[in-house]
């Protein structure tokens, strides 16, 4: 028999010698069927890692420090071998012990310091700081903005596949594909992300004191270069004409090393964009080569490159088979397994 489900090796990522590895399963065999209880039974620190399902796991609100680990995404689309379904969530919300509009709600507690690994959801709310995110899709909302107490800080987001991005204090963003919108982010750096940007970007608030550099911009917003806490603006490749084309500013405006007037052809050699893949870039692009220190721009470059379909750095067995035939002690039972590993 043939499995296409995903298997996970339950010896890697375990954060101490105490912590657990918990298998949530909504389609088939595991420990648990809902992600929620298995939230709710497991310990600080434990892992809980979701087999990929054609049935969405539903919400799932987080006040435990825990790793998760999903299966990834885009799977069809990548033609990743024995990758189908992912793990789904409707909306993941990390949050301290405390509900969030309690007085004595804390930000370093609960959820925080927790990890996030190939997991697929179309919102992830943050109301917790200190937190690392990687290679996730997210697909309306990665928000960590909250009106109570502000944005969260801490976060360290990488090589994930966002909708919209918001509410970010002193954190970082890398390697990371952004394709609708990107609002009040303060004392962060943003770097090797492709940012589609909202064309009305200009209008959004709270970009502020960050670092952009080595992304590839497809907003002209005059925001990123001419804001009232001026954004360090460097070594960007972007698809529009320099805001301030007289150069009377160019620390402001045009920030630095900047290359401008682009275009999608000339970048990527394609105009379509349905899925990560398509923002490789094509050969001779003039994002090669044209970050600090000759690394090349956007999610695929520096070095920690976005990776395809967000798959997880585990051994994953994608294939088993198993014949149908007698076993006895002496003949065993031939198993055949394929393992894929993702660094």
């Amino acid at each position: 028999m043939k499995l296409l489900a995903l298997f996970f090796a339950l010896t890697i990522l375990i954060s101490s010698s105490k912590a657990k590895v918990w298998v949530v399963n909504n389609a088939g065999p595991g420990d648990f069927a809902s992600a929620q209880a298995a939230h709710n039974a497991a310990s600080t620190g434990d892992t809980l890692m979701f087999v990929g399902s054609s049935v969405g796991y539903g919400n799932l609100v987080m006040r435990k420090r825990l790793v998760l680990i999903g299966n990834g995404y885009f799977h069809l689309e990548n033609n990743i071998a024995g990758y189908r379904e992912a793990a789904r969530f409707a909306r993941i919300t990390l949050q301290g012990t405390l509900d969030h509009w309690d007085p004595a709600y804390d930000q370093n507690s609960g959820a925080s310091g927790s990890t996030l690994v190939g997991m697929s959801a179309v919102h992830i709310d943050i109301l917790v700081n200190n937190l690392t995110i990687d290679r996730c899709r997210v697909e309306s909302s990665l928000s960590g903005l909250n009106y109570i107490a502000g944005n969260r800080s801490g976060i360290v987001i990488t090589r994930s596949y966002i909708g919209q991005l918001t509410g970010l204090t002193n954190s970082t963003v890398t390697n990371c594909i952004v394709v609708s919108d990107l609002y009040s982010v303060v004392n962060s750096v943003v770097s090797h992300c492709d940012l589609r940007i909202d064309q009305n970007f200009g209008n959004r608030p709270g970009v502020d004191n960050t670092v952009f550099r080595n992304n590839i911009i497809w907003s002209g917003s005059p925001q990123l270069w001419t804001n009232s806490d001026p954004n360090n603006v460097r070594n960007n490749v972007c698809l529009f004409s320099a805001p301030d084309p007289d150069n009377t500013q160019p620390d402001v405006h045009n920030g630095i090393n900047n290359i401008f007037g682009q275009s999608v052809l000339t970048i990527y050699g394609r105009n379509s964009f349905n899925y990560d893949g398509r923002y490789s870039l094509a050969g001779g692009s003039p994002a090669i080569g044209a970050g600090e220190n000759g690394s090349t721009c956007g999610a695929f470059g520096g070095s920690s490159r976005y990776i395809l379909s967000g798959i997880p750095p585990v051994p994953l067995i994608y294939e088993l088979t198993v014949p149908n035939t007698p076993v006895t002690s002496q003949s065993g039972l031939p198993v055949q397994i394929k393992v894929k590993v993702q660094n």
